[in-house]
């Protein structure tokens, strides 16, 4: 009899143990990602929810949050008129156009590294550069008026 019951508590331990820890969701999609000093694992669609906070953190794990964005405020944007670059791609002399002489405007000259390679003024309409001694590639020519009114403009030099 003794035997007959601890093999019903076995069988009954065995099939109730893989339920309590077995996964309790179905996921669609998922994957994994990773930084220097974190990992992280996710799926997509789960229904069951589990969180974890402290002082600075709160983590939900298994719920699929839908994103939220809400606007507090837009300003008025003062933006840079437009600029014509051509020829684009070019040899070697590449020309700034723009309707309008904006005070305080500067123009610099990045590599496809980022490095500077130029930097200058631009106060008329018009602005020419010369590419002749760079090498072909990619540049990348920004025209700033002030701190928060920049255009990025992508140079390719043949």
């Amino acid at each position: 009899m003794k035997t007959k019951i601890f093999f019903a508590g076995v069988v009954a331990f065995a099939f109730s143990a893989p339920a309590a820890v077995a996964q309790s969701a179905v996921a669609t999609a998922g994957g994994e990602a990773a930084g220097q000093s974190w990992t992280i694992s996710y799926t997509v669609g789960q229904v069951a929810a589990s969180t974890a906070m402290d002082e600075a953190t709160l983590i939900t794990e298994g719920v699929q949050q839908s994103p939220s964005v809400s606007v507090q405020r837009i300003d008025e944007v003062d933006a840079l008129p437009d600029v014509s670059v051509y020829p684009n791609p070019t040899a070697a002399m590449v020309t700034l156009r723009r309707e309008a002489a904006e005070p305080a405007t500067s123009v610099s000259l990045f590599d496809g590294a980022g490095r500077a390679l130029a930097s200058r003024a631009w106060s008329g309409e018009t602005l020419t550069l010369d590419l002749a001694a760079l090498p072909s590639g990619m540049y990348m020519v920004r025209v700033a008026c002030g701190k928060d009114r920049v255009k990025n403009y992508k140079i390719i030099k043949e």
